[in-house]
Parts: C-alpha cells; sequence; structure tokens
C-alpha cells in the first residue's frame, strides 16, 4: 500500500530510510508520535509512550516509564486519534514490539 491507500491515512508517517533488508509483513516508517498503552488484567494501567516505528502491520513502541510487571499479551495502543488493540511479541527494556490485530483495523477503512 502506498501513503494515500494505508488504513492509517494522513497519520502514515514518511518512510525511513534503510539499507538493511527488513524480513517484515510490511515497510517501517519512522514516526516519532506520542501515544498511550492501555492494558487491563489484574493491575490495569495506562502509561505515555513513543511510537518510534510504525508500520501497517505493527509498531515499536517505547513507553515513557519502566513498567513494574509485564505487560499482558494484548494491549490497547492509541495515537493520533486511533485506538488499536495490539498483540505484544517481544519486550526489551523500555521498547515494545506490538502487533496490530488487523480485525481491529476493518473500521479505519470507513474514516
Amino acid at each position: 500500500m502506498d501513503d494515500n491507500t494505508t488504513p492509517l491515512g494522513p497519520i502514515w508517517p514518511a518512510p525511513i530510510n534503510t539499507s538493511a533488508k527488513e524480513n517484515r509483513q510490511a515497510r517501517r516508517k519512522h514516526s516519532g508520535m506520542q501515544g498511550r498503552l492501555a492494558y487491563g488484567g489484574l493491575h490495569p494501567g495506562l502509561v505515555g509512550c513513543e511510537i518510534l516505528d510504525l508500520s501497517e502491520t505493527g509498531a515499536r513502541v517505547e513507553t515513557f516509564v519502566q513498567l513494574d510487571l509485564e505487560l499482558p499479551e494484548t494491549v490497547s495502543v492509541e495515537f493520533c486519534g486511533a485506538y488499536l488493540r495490539a498483540r505484544r511479541r517481544w519486550v526489551h527494556g523500555r521498547q515494545l514490539g506490538l502487533e496490530f490485530i488487523i480485525e481491529d483495523m476493518k473500521y479505519l477503512d470507513d474514516l
């Protein structure tokens, strides 16, 4: 998808320049947008984050604070007025790899 047809429309950031070959389902783009992660379970919470990289299928985010407990497998991520559920794929310090739950993205086509 090009920038005009992506479900994330006008919030889609410019592509990042990288010489390394990516083995991903979708191209990553540098973002730098502010967002929030919401999670539930026994200890619900809300934490601010920066969306470092964004693709049509997921994001790499960095939380503003170190979390005291492990995030649940499914979280909600909010940025630029979009609210998406995502699966936690990896965690390294304050950075997380998230995969968007695609079923939730269908409604974005109607925006």
